[in-house]
């Protein structure tokens, strides 16, 4: 199990919006498939002792679900609503990543929900979007 980071999403354009990069908080777990690859080098210092480097080299697709922030406003409710303020959404979508040691970035296609009483008014309420990942893991090993 992996937790990722939805830095920057990319919403298609809906209705008279156009398309919007989001930049919001969005953390999510993700469970899938990962094929990875390690390698080990010894390396010799000028003592004569060697010193074991590994590396890891990882490959992931799966499935994500998460929380995170959204701006909402007269615009994105289609003039439902007249305040602005920062909503809670559901997200929960397919990643794939690639990753090497520690740093781990990929792609996402997700959709939200907003969580609240203007859902039903949000105009990117189950639209799709695409993501840029980066992620970690956060099992033992």
């Amino acid at each position: 199990m992996n937790f990722i980071i939805l830095p920057l999403k990319l919403r298609p354009a809906v209705k008279e919006v156009s398309h919007q990069l989001n930049c919001d908080f969005n953390g999510s777990i993700c469970a899938g498939y990962s094929k990875n690859r390690y390698n080990i080098d010894y390396l010799n210092h000028k003592s004569g002792l060697y010193v074991r480097n590994i590396s890891n080299y990882e490959f992931f697709y799966g499935l994500f679900m998460g929380i995170g922030n959204t701006f909402i406003s007269p615009t994105t409710t289609d003039h439902a609503i007249d305040d602005e303020y920062d909503g809670v959404v559901l997200q929960k979508g397919i990643a794939v990543y690639m990753g090497y040691n520690n740093l781990k970035a990929g792609i996402a296609i997700g959709m939200d929900n907003l969580l609240g009483k203007d859902r039903k008014n949000w105009i990117y309420e189950n639209r799709p979007y695409l993501a840029f990942t980066l992620g970690f893991n956060i099992e033992n090993k």
